[in-house]
């Protein structure tokens, strides 16, 4: 069964910012690949890798040259990943928030994009209806009646 995580990165000096991901194999990092992506000087391009295993268990891997990853506060080269659970590379932590499961994630958008869909269709009819009449009075569109001599 595959899963959502739901991340909260936070930097010194800056505000907290969430990260939904359904993604089985999570990067942490500077780089623009990066799923889970921070500005920050003291992060290698690929810092840790958090894996979604089949078995259901969430993982964090180190794979920091320089800095190392934190798990809670302690040096990790890997271990799993609970709820509430700090992951600090460099000065940025990621706190993992919530996992669930990925159909009510989809289910969830698809609902937002139809409602939102058809705030669009409403708004774009109502000003189409605006200044027509309510009925085509002159017969089929795109027929000419041509008289006769």
């Amino acid at each position: 069964m595959r899963f959502v995580l739901k991340f909260e990165i936070r930097q010194d000096g800056a505000d907290a910012r969430s990260v939904v991901t359904g993604d089985q194999h999570i990067r942490i990092g500077r780089s623009i690949d990066a799923s889970l992506q921070a500005d920050d000087s003291q992060l290698d391009d690929l810092h840790s890798i958090v894996e979604q295993r089949e078995d259901g268990m969430i993982v964090v891997q180190n794979h920091s040259q320089t800095g190392g990853t934190l798990l809670n506060g302690e040096p990790i080269a890997s271990a799993v990943v609970r709820e509430g659970d700090v992951i600090q590379c460099g000065a940025t932590r990621f706190r993992f928030l919530e996992r669930s499961v990925a159909a009510d994630h989809r289910r969830h958008r698809i609902g937002l994009k139809r409602a939102f869909h058809s705030r669009i269709v409403e708004s774009l009819r109502s000003r189409m209806d605006v200044g027509f009449p309510a009925k085509d009075t002159r017969g089929a569109p795109g027929r000419r009646r041509l008289k006769r001599d």
